[in-house]
């Protein structure tokens, strides 16, 4: 059985009615026993000639009332009058209109129509004279019979924050309407917004004469498809300013999604499905925010609904300024969805950025934007993971940086990932430092001056002290003094040699092509003087003696070229040709040498300057590594 089954059935009420009429108000009007007025209302003339009012067209119709414009001579003004329905002429439709007539006297507001003047004709039935108000009903709007003017969201909020400042003076004068719905909101030429039919309304305040308590209003009345859950029992009590804030939402959901919240096929079903609270359909597309002021303001139990109008009336009012961060919200986006399809190109950075800017600035507007504040996660984190599969790991990790909360995972991934980046990086600088030939020119081109001189002038040194007859081998050599003293003199360099280059490895034993340079002159050199123990040891003709040390030099140089500096590749190519000439050079071979040295020296220094004009040229090309500047 459902639960609302035996109330229903105590309240006299057609269970099997049909769906016509369920969008109308039912019930009457309470009767209230402190009534003072009816008697005393005065006698109004209508259609006589001198009558205070003069009829004219029919301008609305309800379901008890009929609305007449009429003109009011006295005045000169048009006036709308509203008196019964002939058709139902009845006490209660009577007791409806004058209970309506004083409800809006109380609530002088300017979004409620006001009252002129109250007064019976002059067959009793009671008379209002109201501001004539030309305008449509918000219900024309929300059927098709009208256009609805600009942006529909926010034309049919706007009118609800109208409707919602007349029941929010309405309760600060103890004055609660029941039946707020969209037949009942006239909106005026201009925009202005009339909450009408007062007919139902009673007070929370035993004070207030002449309108009727709500805890006596022990009665089924309102419009069903709108009503509260507290509406549908028949008691009063249970009735406060939280069911008017029912009824707008109610009247709110059925603005923005075509239709009203309480459904069914008959009247049981209607009150069934509000009093159990029934689950409420929205559109797809229904903003977030806004379901949630629908579903509060809707709520089954009073206690969860809005604590005022007012506090209603302002979640309408925030949604509206929100409204452009939704737009702005939803065009990135759609953007987002392109982007994330859409092949790398060109445009990707400008197109991402664009889509940030969006959804930032959405939360520029609203910082409580949950969805653009998801989106915007969203989007950072798909961002992140493109850039750890292309690599670009400075910009996953200012991107994770821009997170608010990143996973633990994705921050573990990118720390990860840059600490291998830092460590490769920081092996390439080592490496370009190790291999930057700059680092150490200076002392290379001591080194290599200090020692092709060397070589180079020992020979002239003796050949100018005296008038010496060149040895023919390498033991006449050793037999003359002037070598001897030649060849002392290059014992007494070596340690001085082996001392500064010693002394060059401390300083510069972090640097590998410094390193390797040191190493291969040491190499050069023993192999050198090894070249010549040999020779001495096997008498070797002196010009072939030579030749064999200067090709030892060359193809040192030639592998210092390939692995150092390619500064090393001219002398390279000098010694080797010197080599060759010494072969053939017998009887002059030490001049040869000391030219050949020489050549070797000016070539490396003049190569060395040409170079340094020319930075493209001192790269290594096996490494493909920049020349740094000093």
């Amino acid at each position: 059985m459902n639960a609302y089954t035996q109330i229903f059935e105590t309240l006299d009420l057609e269970k099997t009615a049909p769906l016509e009429g369920l969008g109308a108000t039912i019930g009457l009007p309470l009767e209230d026993q402190r009534d003072t007025l009816r008697a005393s209302l005065p006698v109004l003339s209508l259609d006589e000639a001198g009558a205070q009012f003069q009829l004219s067209s029919e301008i609305g119709r309800g379901g008890m009332g009929v609305v007449h414009l009429a003109q009011q001579p006295a005045l000169g003004r048009e006036v709308a009058i509203k008196t019964v329905n002939s058709d139902i002429n009845s006490k209660s439709a009577n007791l409806a209109l004058l209970q309506e007539a004083r409800a809006m006297g109380l609530v002088e507001h300017p979004n409620v129509p006001p009252v002129h003047l109250i007064g019976q004709d002059t067959n009793g039935r009671p008379i209002i004279v109201m501001k004539r108000i030309a305008g449509k009903t918000w219900e024309s709007f929300l059927n098709g019979e009208n256009p609805v003017p600009g942006e529909p969201f926010e034309f049919h909020l706007n009118t609800a924050i109208g409707v919602c400042r007349a029941v929010e003076f309405a309760h600060s004068k103890g004055i609660l309407h029941r039946d707020i719905k969209p037949e009942n909101v006239m909106i005026g030429e201009f925009g202005e917004v009339y909450l009408l039919d007062w007919g139902l309304a009673v007070t929370t305040q035993s004070s207030l004469k002449n309108v009727p308590l709500a805890s006596e209003a022990n009665a089924v009345v309102g419009t069903p498809v709108y009503m509260a859950p507290e509406m549908t029992i028949g008691s009063g009590q249970g009735l406060g300013h939280h069911t008017d804030i029912f009824l707008l939402g109610a009247t709110i959901f059925h603005a923005l999604t075509g239709k009203p919240p309480n459904q069914g096929k008959t009247l049981f079903e209607v009150l069934s499905f509000s009093y159990t609270g029934g689950a409420r359909a929205y559109p797809e597309s229904f903003p977030d925010e806004m379901r949630a002021i629908c579903e509060r303001a809707m709520a089954k139990e009073p206690t969860e609904r809005f604590d005022s109008v007012e506090d209603l009336r302002l979640a309408l009012a925030d949604f509206l300024t929100h409204r452009s961060s939704i737009f702005l919200t939803d065009a990135a986006e759609e953007k987002f969805s392109a982007l994330k399809s859409a092949t790398p190109d060109a445009e990707f950075e400008s197109r991402f950025l664009e889509i940030r800017f969006g959804f930032m600035s959405a939360l520029d507007i609203w910082e409580q934007n949950l969805h653009a504040a998801s989106l915007l996660d969203e989007l950072l984190v798909w961002r992140v993971e493109h850039d750890l599969e292309t690599g670009d790991l400075k910009s996953a990790k200012r991107y994770v940086a821009e997170m608010k909360s990143p996973t633990s995972e994705l921050v573990g991934r990118v720390d990860e990932a840059w600490k291998s980046f830092e460590k490769e990086q920081t092996e390439l600088a080592q490496m370009a430092y190790d291999y930057d030939v700059k680092v150490s020119v200076r002392f290379r081109r001591v080194v290599i001056g200090v020692l092709a001189l060397a070589m180079a002038s020992s020979p002239f040194f003796i050949r100018f002290l005296e008038d010496w007859n060149p040895p023919e081998t390498l033991a006449q050599v050793s037999k003359d003094p002037m070598i001897l003293i030649s060849n002392l003199i290059g014992l007494v360099f070596l340690p001085v040699l082996i001392g500064g280059l010693k002394f060059t490895y401390r300083f510069y034993k972090d640097h590998k092509a410094t390193r390797i340079f040191i190493k291969a002159m040491l190499a050069m050199y023993v192999m050198g003087m090894g070249a010549r123990s040999t020779s001495l040891r096997d008498e070797v003709p002196l010009h072939i003696a030579a030749a064999a040390e200067t090709a030892i030099y060359s193809v040192g140089l030639v592998m210092l070229a390939m692995a150092v500096d390619r500064r090393f590749g001219l002398p390279s190519f000098i010694y080797a040709i010197t080599a060759v000439c010494l072969v053939f050079s017998a009887g002059i071979e030490l001049y040869v040498y000391a030219y050949g040295s020489t050549a070797a020296c000016l070539g490396f220094l003049a190569y060395d300057k040409y170079l340094e004009k020319n930075p493209d040229f001192v790269l290594n090309q096996a490494l493909g590594l920049e020349r740094k500047p000093d």
